[in-house]
């Protein structure tokens, strides 16, 4: 599976047949944007549920074993103070940065290689 933080979109790869099935992810349905036999594109929440947890593919009667998006976060509080001939400037940031990752996927990557694209901040 690989999050294209950009679009929204989750991509998940596998066997799945041509009938259109239904995917959720932690509980909720996700919108199907594309389904083939090998290559499932669906909608992806920013945050909340639906954004992390369990991935269920179900189609035809069957449902897969769940895939697991794990999610990090992490706050990051940046203060700055600097000292000028004509007077002091004052930088202040904040930052809320999130990681989604499909382990699963990455322990299976035989190059040992960590996919990741850019990601929504807030």
């Amino acid at each position: 599976m690989l999050i294209d933080e950009m679009k929204g979109e989750l991509h998940i790869n596998g066997s799945f047949g041509v009938s259109l099935g239904k995917v959720t992810i932690d509980n909720i349905n996700m919108v199907v944007r594309n389904w083939t036999d090998s290559l499932i594109i669906t909608s992806i929440a920013d945050t909340g549920k639906g954004s992390a947890g369990p991935v269920i593919v179900g189609a035809m009667g069957y449902k897969s074993e769940a895939r697991i998006i794990t999610l990090w976060s992490q706050k990051v509080v940046f203060s700055s103070v600097h000292q000028y001939s004509i007077g002091t400037s004052y930088t202040d940031a904040n930052f809320n940065l999130l990681w989604r990752l499909d382990l699963h996927s990455l322990l299976k990557n035989k190059k040992g290689g960590i996919f990741m694209s850019i990601v929504k901040g807030s």
